[in-house]
């Protein structure tokens, strides 16, 4: 807001039409703000124009404040520096099941530091103990290891069942159980594009890989699964194509292979529309696989008709949970509540509790910082138009 100056000082005195100029401002992955006010300041026959900058979360919560002080640096200035507790590492996160469906806002940490991993997703029950769990890639190692479920929404000490580097294989995902002997199992496509299943053996771990298929085109897809998605009781292959945005699916045989593939939709599926879609099993509660998608704003659910088909999408989530998160990880009731959770890696940047403040009589130099991650994303501008549209 802009505080008329005509209202703090004498003489009759007017601005000039270059102070009223627009001012850009951009988000990282947030809304931004200021207050800008102009006084006349008798002592040194001149204005003042101060300003102070504020950040803002998806629900208009005030994330940072920054004083910037005069913009025209003069002795009669005060400058007041924020310092925020940054999140150092990627961490792993739980947005509890709402009552009826979506997620809830805030998220609870369940490990601060998972900088550890390039590559995460879940699995139905990996080591037998009736409870689901997580895989994990080494980003040094290329190792994998299994996270086990407490069934209390967090989980276990990672525990390495391949030492060996995974580093090499672009997709790695689990469908449960692809063979048909009860045990869930690793899929993953390696780095001349052919694809191998991994046997899980009940007990987190799991045998030496076999090819699957014969084709050698696996990297031009994105691929996942959400289960049994066609009906027929056998674990199902998903993807997306990069060349055309096309949904697939290659329906599981339930001895390790498939018997058909097919086109899903044509396009509207590419990573324009969705940064992520992943598979999560019966979300809807009408006994059919759905199918989750994310954008950088909003949580989706493409519910399944049991026949290989997606309906309309529709936002189940919105906002923080999207805009702060990298990877999505359809986990279920991982809780024990009876509502369906979502786990989430994120590495971008969360402000956190200040830290401590320092104001000192001189101007402000240099640019606000938002306090961000080391690890850049792309900067996303936001108009008053965007904000009329999510409303």
């Amino acid at each position: 807001m802009f505080h008329d100056p005509a209202a703090v000082q004498s003489g009759g005195r007017s601005l000039s039409s270059a102070w009223a100029r627009v001012v850009p401002t951009t988000a990282y992955r947030q809304l931004t703000g200021w207050d800008r006010t102009v006084t006349w300041v008798a002592a040194t026959n001149s204005w003042r124009t101060t300003q102070t900058d504020y950040t803002y979360d998806a629900f208009s919560n005030v994330l940072t404040t920054d004083a910037k002080g005069d913009t025209a640096v003069t002795t009669d200035d005060t400058c007041t520096t924020t310092v925020y507790n940054g999140n150092p590492y990627p961490n792993l996160r739980r947005y509890d099941g709402a009552p009826t469906s979506g997620f809830s806002t805030s998220p609870v940490v369940v490990n601060a530091d998972f900088s550890g991993y390039n590559k995460v997703f879940p699995i139905s029950d990996f080591n037998g103990d009736g409870k689901r769990d997580l895989i994990a890639r080494s980003s040094t190692t290329g190792g994998m290891s299994y996270l086990p479920g407490n069934g209390d929404g967090t989980f276990g000490a990672a525990v390495v069942f391949w030492p060996g580097s995974w580093q090499g294989y672009s997709e790695i995902f689990s469908p449960g159980d692809f063979n048909g002997d009860g045990k869930a199992d690793i899929i993953g496509a390696n780095p001349d594009g052919l694809l191998y299943m991994f046997k899980g053996n009940g007990a987190g771990g799991v045998s030496v890989g076999e090819q699957i298929g014969e084709s050698d085109g696996w990297k031009q897809y994105d691929l996942f699964s959400p289960g049994d998605f066609s009906g027929d009781g056998k674990a199902d292959i998903m993807g997306r194509r990069h060349s055309d945005n096309a949904l697939l699916i290659w329906r599981g045989d339930g001895a390790g292979q498939w018997s058909t593939v097919s086109i899903i939709a044509a396009s509207g599926y590419g990573a324009d529309k969705y940064e992520q879609i992943f598979g999560y099993g019966d979300y809807t509660g009408d006994g059919k696989a759905d199918l989750l998608a994310a954008d950088n704003w909003s949580v989706y659910v493409l519910p399944g008709n049991g026949a290989s088909g997606v309906g309309t999408p529709a936002v189940i989530a919105s906002g923080r949970i999207a805009t702060d998160t990298d990877i999505f990880l359809g986990v279920g009731d991982i809780t024990g509540d009876g509502k369906r959770d979502l786990v989430t890696v994120q590495s971008r940047y969360q402000p956190s509790l200040v830290a401590s403040t320092k104001t000192v009589g001189v101007g402000c130099a240099g640019t606000r910082r938002s306090p961000r991650m080391p690890w850049p994303r792309p900067v996303r501008t936001t108009t008053s138009r965007d904000r009329a549209r999510r409303a």
